[in-house]
This record gives C-alpha cells, sequence and structure tokens, in this order.
C-alpha cells in the first residue's frame, strides 16, 4: 500500500494579503491579481517559471474571481462559476484533461457553471459544484470519492449537485466536505482523519464523520465540525475548540 503523497515544499505559495489595493477597488479584487513565491511548475500563473518576491498579476481585477486556493505547486481560482488552475499537472489535478504543467490559468472541466469555491492539495482538486462536490487528479486513495483508486483528468462526481454542500477542504490524500446533514469525508485514512469511528485505510466514497454531544451544523465552517479533518487538510487553519470525539486522543 503507497503511503499519502507529501507536499514537495510549504504550503502555501500566494501572498494574498501584501498586495497594494487600487484606490476605490474591492477587496476581493485584490485576490484576483496578486499571486508571488515559488514558481518552479509555473504555479504563479503568469507565464513564466521565474520566482517572485513581489505579487505578479494573474488574472486581472474585474475578471470575476471569488475564490482562490494554493497546493503543492498549483493554484486554482473559481472565476465566473467556472474553474481556473495554473501550475503543475503531473496527476491531472488542473482538469483540463491533460498531464502537461502549465504557466498561465487554464479552464477545469467543470460540469456547469455553477462553481462557488475550490480546494487544493497535494495532487487532487475539488470544487463545490451546484451544491455538490467535483474533484480531479491523483486518487491512489480514493480521495476523488468517485468510487475509485483510478486517477481523473477531469471533474468526477463525489457527491451529487443540489446536495446541499457548503464547503469543501482536501489534504495530501483525502477530502472532507460540509454538506446537509453533516461532515462527509472520503480518501485516506492511516491516521483515522476521515472521522468515521473504522479502520479502514480508505474509504472511496463519501462516509459521515461522527461527532458527540449537541452540536449546531447550520453555517458553521468545516474545520468547526469536522475538526481533525479538516486541520490535515488545512495545514495551520485556527479552531476554537474541542467538537468531536477522535480529535480528543490525540
Amino acid at each position: 500500500m503507497p503511503s499519502p503523497p507529501q507536499s514537495r515544499r510549504s504550503l502555501p505559495s500566494m501572498q494574498l494579503l501584501e498586495c497594494p489595493p487600487a484606490i476605490g477597488t474591492p477587496a476581493q479584487s485584490y485576490m484576483e491579481a496578486c499571486n508571488a513565491g515559488n514558481n518552479e511548475y509555473g504555479q504563479l500563473g503568469n507565464g513564466t517559471t521565474t520566482d517572485s518576491v513581489t505579487p505578479v498579476e494573474v488574472i486581472p481585477s474585474g475578471s470575476g474571481v471569488t475564490a482562490v486556493a494554493a497546493g503543492a505547486d498549483y493554484t486554482c481560482a473559481v472565476v465566473n462559476g467556472g474553474v481556473q488552475c495554473w501550475g503543475v499537472n503531473s496527476q491531472g489535478q488542473l482538469g483540463n484533461g491533460a498531464t502537461t504543467d502549465s504557466t498561465i490559468p487554464v479552464q477545469a472541466n467543470v460540469t456547469g457553471s455553477g462553481s462557488t469555491t475550490v480546494a487544493v492539495g497535494s495532487e487532487h482538486t475539488c470544487a463545490v459544484v451546484y451544491g455538490g462536490v467535483q474533484c480531479w487528479g491523483g486518487n491512489a486513495f480514493g480521495q476523488l470519492g468517485n468510487g475509485t483508486i483510478t486517477n481523473s483528468l477531469i471533474p468526477v462526481q463525489a457527491i451529487p449537485a443540489d446536495s446541499g454542500v457548503i464547503s469543501v477542504a482536501v489534504g495530501s490524500a483525502h477530502t472532507c466536505a460540509l454538506a446537509s446533514g453533516g461532515v462527509k469525508c472520503w480518501g485516506s485514512n492511516f491516521s483515522g482523519q476521515l472521522g468515521d469511528g473504522d479502520n479502514h485505510q480508505q474509504r472511496s466514497r463519501p462516509s459521515h464523520c461522527r461527532w458527540s454531544g449537541d452540536q449546531r451544523i447550520g453555517h458553521w465552517r468545516l474545520s468547526l465540525l469536522c475538526r481533525r479533518a479538516w486541520r490535515r487538510a488545512v495545514l495551520g487553519i485556527q479552531w476554537s475548540r474541542p467538537t468531536r470525539q477522535w480529535d480528543d486522543q490525540q
């Protein structure tokens, strides 16, 4: 059994908060224009592989970017309801049907134009689309959630549309989503990161996280509902208090 993939360098490679705002420009536009750091695989998206210690423009301000995420050597953004990615593409994590790296944004083959958020990891990417989840890229541990362990160069459906998915996060080899009825996770489970109370090494279909106590779901962030799974998915995220019984065992 292979080990889950490890990031080749520290995450993330983006510097969004240091971007100088244009006068009269909404804060969201900073995210559209700014990207900086390591660029070995073109993950800055400016058409080069030259590192930059200052922000470079990737997608112009006013282009409709509503979300952005930086992973291991690649970056993705939600643009006008679609998903664009750039950088390393060895496992198909850009979602454009190829395995060729790209130094400029390419369109992921997401079904429809209803993407609201995107999450990127080491070798796979997932997006919330029309209230469901679509994933693509590396799948050795079932982290795409489509019942297989076969990589996919284009998006596959992990959770059907209209399932009430609010948010999604991905780790090196697992994925979690906040959906109607609770939190669902899938992929590698070597360290119990799926939070389902089972000792399966992996799951290729979404399964419910388990928790104790009377916890509201509502529109809480996934980090508060499935703390351990989310922490492994997004390094360095903050939380306010323990919410799940498997976390107490760490």
